[in-house]
């Protein structure tokens, strides 16, 4: 309090001296600064009257500072004015200074993004909205709309003169070059015969989570209409209804292109969030050694831990609950046999595999087989027969000159490319068959298209305890993770803590908020970089924080949340909905006002639970809590 209520006397007594005091070489408030990484070191004139007082106000909207030579973190990169004033009665001095400090963007850690919507009027007016990180005003946008114009606004809108594609350019410049691009190519079509209004909605299957089921609206007037799917993470569909599985759980661009004749078609996009299921469902089987019609299913579903029940369905009308089963089938045949597994969270996931039953006394083919590309190499793949039995020979051929007799081989290849694979099985019956198929290997990646972010989960007994899991649209080969814990201190900036390993789990000593970095080499070579800031609300024995400054009405809350909120000056606002483990469910944002502000949130999608509310502004936080039901 002494501090303060001596900088409200410096701030005070500044006003009543006269303003035509010349400053000297004794009575200047002109400073340097030096900075590393997110604190800057600030040093005043040395040729200063002893019993001169000081006041640093640093631009971020922190508490002001009266020491001769500050030492200031910023929570976040950018250009801050700060300003520095003395006063010495003795001497007669007072004086001022103000400068620019740029705190520089580490490893160029900003990441352009947009989408963009059609007018519902003007068939040539497109909505550009940026979705870049961080979008602040530090951060410079520059737009070219492939037609030779070009904007600065952050979401801008462009009216098109003619119909055509487009190829739109972002570039996004926050300084000391720092500079990223990103383009996209739209597409403007205003055929005034094509009345086609594309519609679709979306829904979760109920056995997997990564399953989504595409239910499509379009109304079209003639039996003569092409469907394109393009689900966001490289895979298209021509049908009308598809169903699609996800590889890794994330937000994807869903796009839908209805075409009817030669010159009438157009394009909705939506953003499909895919969420991330606890439990993986696999399984393995292999056939009796002694009684053909009898399989033995293993088990390998992961983690186990998070495993609350099972179920299998054996692909002839029987069904059980077992974790690990077998089954007798009463004829010879293939059967499809799928295992359901249910976490204790409720998320469901489906694995299924074709069993082939013959009769050793019948020369069958049994030399199906299946193969799975390494999740850490795309060139390396595990092989596996439909049928395993100890007593027969098995030889693979892999189409690139080499040969194996393993029963289960894993083969790398030094090349990508297309492979014929072989192979033979031979009983003891002298039951000789063949199998070839054609695998694709290790397909080329570009850098620019690989897409990396992380997901966390606390522990339930143990806020504190974060385990935290790599998401990427590819292979991820190595994984490189930095915590920093970020405060407002005048001691250098603590060092970060380094984890080389795959999907850690991270033990947090403090609370507040850290930021938390992702260094991943993924397929195809390509180096990525993800960070994000969590919030650690309690750790151990450590009192919850409490109060808010972001009101949530009503709470608990069931269809429409109403966040009020206060605001200095008008701006952007960016604002997240955050799950209990930290994981953005809705994100947003739009313009401000002076004073209170009141935005309505549909919430009707969300689970029920509880949400944290995080709005950002300028360099400014607010936080909130609100509960669904």
């Amino acid at each position: 309090m002494k501090k303060l209520y001596l900088l409200s006397i410096v701030s005070a007594c500044a006003y009543l001296f006269p303003q035509q005091l010349a400053a000297n070489d004794t009575c200047t408030a002109s400073f340097t600064y030096s900075p590393t990484g997110m604190t800057a070191f600030f040093y005043s004139s040395a040729l200063l009257s002893p019993g001169t007082v000081h006041n640093w106000i640093f631009g971020d909207g922190s508490a002001g500072d009266a020491s001769p030579n500050p030492t200031h973190t910023y929570l976040a990169p950018g250009a801050y004015v700060v300003k520095h004033y003395i006063l010495n009665s003795a001497t007669n001095c007072k004086d001022s200074a103000i400068k620019e400090v740029r705190i520089p963007l580490n490893d160029c850690t900003i990441y352009p993004k947009f989408s963009y919507q059609k007018d519902g009027e003007d068939c040539r007016k497109i909505k550009f909205i940026n979705e870049s990180i961080p979008l602040s005003q530090n951060v410079h946008f520059t737009w070219r709309f492939g037609d030779g114009t070009t904007s600065n606004e952050i979401n801008p809108t462009h009216v098109y003169s003619n119909d055509g594609n487009y190829n739109v350019c972002m570039t996004m410049d926050s300084g000391h070059n720092c500079i990223k691009d990103i383009c996209r190519t739209i597409e403007v079509q205003c055929n005034q015969q094509c009345h086609l209004e594309v519609k679709f909605e979306w829904k979760v299957a109920e056995d997997n989570q990564r399953k989504i089921i595409f239910q499509n609206q379009t109304i079209v007037p003639s039996s003569n209409t092409n469907y394109e799917w393009k689900f966001g993470d490289g895979i298209l569909s021509h049908e009308k209804d598809p169903v699609h599985l996800y590889e890794h759980a994330g937000e994807y661009e869903v796009c839908l292109t209805v075409r009817t004749g030669d010159d009438c078609k157009k394009t909705i996009c939506r953003k499909v969030m895919v969420a991330a299921c606890d439990v993986r469902a696999r399984y393995e089987w292999k056939q009796d050694s002694s009684r053909w019609n009898k399989v033995w299913l293993a088990n390998h579903s992961q983690p186990i831990q998070n495993i609350w029940r099972t179920s299998w369905s054996y692909g002839d009308g029987n069904a059980s609950q077992d974790f690990n089963s077998f089954h007798e089938y009463a004829q010879q045949g293939k059967y499809v046999v799928c295992l359901k597994v249910q976490s204790l969270n409720g998320c469901i996931d489906t694995y299924c595999d074709t069993v082939v039953l013959r009769k050793p006394d019948s020369c069958q083919n049994h030399a199906e087989f299946r193969f799975e590309a390494r999740a850490n190499n795309p060139l390396e793949f595990q092989f596996k027969p439909a049928q395993v039995n100890l007593t027969w020979k098995y030889y693979w051929d892999f189409g690139d000159g080499r040969t194996s007799t393993a029963v289960t081989p894993v083969h790398k290849f030094d090349h990508p490319g297309n492979y014929k694979v072989c192979l033979t099985v031979v009983t003891l019956n002298n039951c000789k068959t063949n199998v070839c198929k054609e695998i694709r290997v290790g397909v080329s990646v570009k850098c620019d298209t690989v897409q990396l972010k992380f997901q966390y989960k606390r522990d339930v007994m143990d806020p504190g305890r974060v385990s935290f899991s790599a998401v990427s649209n590819v292979p991820i080969n190595k994984q490189k993770w930095a915590i920093i814990r970020l405060r407002l201190s005048s001691a250098p900036p603590p060092v970060p803590v380094i984890i080389d390993g795959i999907n850690p789990t991270y033990n947090f000593k403090d609370t507040g908020w850290y930021l938390v970095c992702l260094y991943a080499s993924t397929a195809g070579d390509c180096s990525k970089i993800f960070c994000d800031r969590i919030f650690i609300e309690k750790v151990d024995n450590v009192p919850a924080l409490t109060g808010s400054d972001v009101r949530v009405l009503p709470n608990p809350v069931v269809h429409t949340a109403i966040l009020e909120f206060q605001m200095e000056k008008p701006g952007l606002v960016n604002i997240r909905l955050l799950d209990v483990s930290g994981s953005p469910q809705v994100t947003f944002s739009g313009i401000g006002q002076v004073g209170n502000n009141r935005i309505s949130v549909p919430v009707d999608r969300l689970a029920n639970g509880f949400y944290m509310v995080e709005i950002r502004y300028a360099n400014r936080l607010k936080l909130g809590k609100f509960q669904k039901s």
